[in-house]
């Protein structure tokens, strides 16, 4: 869709879950907490990918209006962990961190071992 990669949508699935069970155990007691949380813990992974992108053929950005990007991503964070976070069943900490930060990790390699 618009040029993104199928499996980008995906990955978004996976840290929505992801992000949503790690700010739910760290603020387990404010929702609205932990749903910022789980769309700030999403869009730092973004920020990371975004630096990668054009490098490994995922996405460019022509206009370089990133500002606007990372605002939406954020918004549609946000509502991807309100619904995650109202309407299904969290567990799984350890896998979550696992995958979050491999996610994390991966495109930081890619970050600082690509041309």
């Amino acid at each position: 869709m618009f040029g993104v990669p199928l499996v980008i949508g995906l990955n978004w699935f996976v840290l929505t879950i992801s992000c949503g069970n790690i700010s739910h155990y760290i603020f387990s007691k404010n929702k609205f907490l932990s749903i910022l949380f789980g769309s700030f813990l999403m869009l730092v992974l973004d920020f990371v990918m975004e630096q990668v992108s054009g490098n490994i053929d995922f996405w460019y950005f022509y206009d370089k209006n990133l500002l606007f990007n990372y605002v939406t991503w954020f918004f549609l964070g946000l509502l991807n962990q309100y619904l995650y976070q109202s309407f299904m069943n969290k567990k799984n900490l350890i896998i979550s961190i696992n995958i979050y930060f491999s996610f994390f990790v991966f495109f930081l390699i890619l970050l600082f071992f690509l041309p």
